[in-house]
């Protein structure tokens, strides 16, 4: 993939690449802000993170790290040589997207009890995803132009394996997105549909499948670098923020429950929250009443 802008390029793309790489670059760190006290409350509280934060984390900051190489490029700062740029480029592009899909997939694993039964191929297809993303990996060659003051590429990925890799991204979420319906179905109302979409997530799967479906049509269409390195920056910052904060709002969704869960009788505490506790437990209805004959009324003693 090139995500650098070639010889000749005219000044008002110029002042649009840099104003959108300060945009996106402002966007991303207003949303690591945002979301500091979800990642605070694991420090605060001492609890173990769940084993899918590192993928949350991993995403964020690969796709933070890919704009600010963006933004360095972008004003002309030559700190460090040009094709070491393109190599953070290309394994932090590939990281922004694999890492949203290791996610989505972990979300679909929730769904089901027997988790055999659909990890193996949810493992094909992350292998695949991560396969064509190296594929990208080429040596890069590139060069610091003085009039442009920047990096610009003289040969980089070919067209044809670029456009291999939004294929195969639009495809991989695209199946995500039919499990996921599938596994929720039957949804028979409106409102059922309105759930399934806004509240249990599907709308995400969706609007990642719309954006590297609208990836791969530019790429198709417009086989040009300079679209396609104006795209992505946007494809992958849309991707990231949806579906890390509907991770965020799965994380806090599950603490709410459990907190609730916690306040109410007969609950069980488990051993690994806490070691010390025992089930709360409540005799079967038929022992609630005492089995004993009903005393004697004092008449009846007088007569007996």
């Amino acid at each position: 993939m090139s995500e650098y802008l070639e010889t000749g390029t005219s000044p008002t793309i110029l002042k649009y690449y840099n104003s959108q790489a300060i945009g996106l670059l402002g966007l991303v760190t207003w949303e690591l802000i945002v979301t500091t006290p979800f990642e605070w409350r694991f420090i605060k509280e001492k609890k173990a993170p769940h084993w899918s934060l590192p993928f949350y984390t991993g995403s964020r900051l690969s796709l933070l790290l890919y704009l600010v190489t963006i933004v360095t490029n972008g004003f002309g700062h030559q700190v460090m040589p040009c094709n070491v740029q393109a190599w953070i480029m290309h394994v932090t592009t590939s990281l922004a997207i694999w890492l949203p899909g290791a996610l989505l997939c972990l979300r679909i694993l929730k769904l089901w009890i027997r988790i055999e039964r659909i990890l193996g191929f949810l493992g094909v297809l992350l292998s695949g995803l991560m396969l064509i993303n190296c594929l990208t990996w080429q040596t890069p060659d590139m060069t610091w132009d003085s009039s442009l003051t920047r990096c610009i590429i003289r040969t980089g990925t070919h067209k044809a394996i670029t456009l291999a890799q939004y294929l195969y991204t639009f495809a991989f979420y695209l199946t995500l997105s039919i499990i996921f319906a599938k596994k929720h179905l039957p949804r028979r109302t409106l409102a059922d549909v309105y759930k399934l979409v806004v509240e249990d997530g599907l709308g995400i799967y969706i609007l990642v499948t719309i954006v590297f479906l609208g990836q791969a049509i530019i790429t198709c269409i417009w086989v040009n670098d300079l679209v396609i390195i104006l795209f992505v920056p946007i494809a992958l910052t849309v991707t990231l923020i949806a579906v890390t904060r509907s991770y965020v709002h799965e994380a806090q969704l599950e603490q709410a429950k459990l907190a609730q869960s916690r306040r109410l009788p007969g609950h069980r505490v488990s051993v690994f929250n806490n070691p010390t506790s025992r089930p709360v437990s409540r005799p079967p209805s038929s022992w609630r009443k005492s089995k004993l004959p009903p005393a004697a009324t004092p008449s009846e003693s007088s007569i007996a």
